[in-house]
């Protein structure tokens, strides 16, 4: 554990970047506690910890403000209780004695926010406030903003898997809703069961968020499928649809069109340990075959052989997930080319 206490003044980041350099392991939980200090360098901070993937925590009974609050929000891990203090306002220089917020510096923190991939909300929340006040981040307001965080309750941690975000539970529900519609003869999924899923989601998110917040959002989301559906395609769409799902920690593809039990290569077993990649795989199997039952016999021998080939290449991924999607990408378009021209 690192502790982060007191103002952040210049030259904090570089001697925060020396002694993360001198840790002993590759991970670490950074604990604040300050006032907030200098945002060039609590920016700073926070980019170092949001590659080394280290998690950021603010104790009950703690405080966090300004840019101690930007440091915090870096991290993919967050850690905060019901009893934490965690404020932002706007950014600001001193001037003849007086306080003014400067535009150059919330222009520096909205761009810092965007590349953490939080949306314009949570953007206004975290700059609204006048430097002399403050804008207070519960663990509600920090879901309803998209913020996930892990609740820290005494000795009990909720993760962001069991009490989603606002914007989670729009995702997921809308990945039930596209499974039911169009993939589920594609996975082997009960229409109904997804269909029920996916409406049960969205009344859960519409009590716990309001309609509203919880509305705009959904006509976003379901705007974005429709646009990612006209653009790569259904199977695309489907597979991006088990993903949403997956993400929030619930399963409805269990196995890819191969036995997990006798996977034989660090590639397979990579496929077995990820939802959103069996589900690839499911599709691609699926169009596979296809072609080899209705596509004439020359070209269904050279599907078999770029097939083989394809093999060898997503293997060469071993356990690079990133790798493998693309692979099954790039498949999944060649594939369908073929299987509808």
């Amino acid at each position: 554990m690192v502790f982060v206490k007191g103002p952040i003044r210049s030259g904090d980041a570089d001697r925060f970047a020396e002694i993360l350099g001198g840790l002993s392991r590759p991970k670490a939980s950074i604990v604040l506690m300050s006032p907030g200090g200098l945002v060039k360098d609590a920016l700073d901070m926070g980019v170092q910890i949001r590659q080394r993937n280290f998690a950021t925590v603010v104790l009950p009974d703690q405080e966090c403000y300004s840019a101690c609050a930007l440091i915090w929000i870096s991290a993919n891990r967050r850690y905060m209780s019901p009893r934490s203090t965690i404020g932002f306002h706007a950014a600001y220089i001193r001037e003849n004695g007086q306080l003014r917020e400067t535009g150059m510096g919330n222009a520096d923190i909205g761009s810092y926010l965007t590349h953490l991939g939080l949306r314009r909300e949570a953007i206004m929340f975290i700059t609204q406030s006048p430097p002399e006040g403050f804008s207070l981040l519960t663990p509600n307001k920090a879901r309803e903003l998209g913020i996930d965080i892990f609740e820290q309750d005494g000795t009990t941690v909720t993760p962001p898997s069991s009490k989603p975000t606002l914007d989670a539970m729009v995702r997921l529900g809308a990945g039930y809703i596209e499974l039911s519609a169009t993939c589920s003869n594609l996975f082997g999924l009960d229409a109904a069961e997804m269909k029920s899923l996916g409406e049960q989601t969205f009344k859960e998110g519409h009590d716990a968020f309001g309609g509203e917040n919880f509305g705009r959002l959904l006509s976003y989301e379901m705007e974005a499928v429709g646009n990612l559906r006209d653009r790569s395609g259904l199977l695309a769409s489907c597979v991006e649809a088990v993903r949403k799902v997956a993400e929030t920690g619930r399963t409805v593809v269990r196995s890819p069109s191969f036995d997990c039990r006798k996977a034989s290569t660090v590639a397979e077993n990579a496929v077995c340990r990820r939802q959103e990649l069996s589900a690839s795989d499911l599709a691609m199997s699926a169009l596979y075959s296809h072609i080899l039952k209705t596509a004439p016999k020359s070209v269904a021998d050279k599907t078999r052989t770029s097939q083989r080939n394809w093999y060898r290449m997503r293997n060469a991924c071993e356990d690079d997930a990133d790798c493998i999607s693309s692979t099954y990408e790039l498949r999944l378009k060649q594939l369908e080319k073929i299987a509808f021209q």
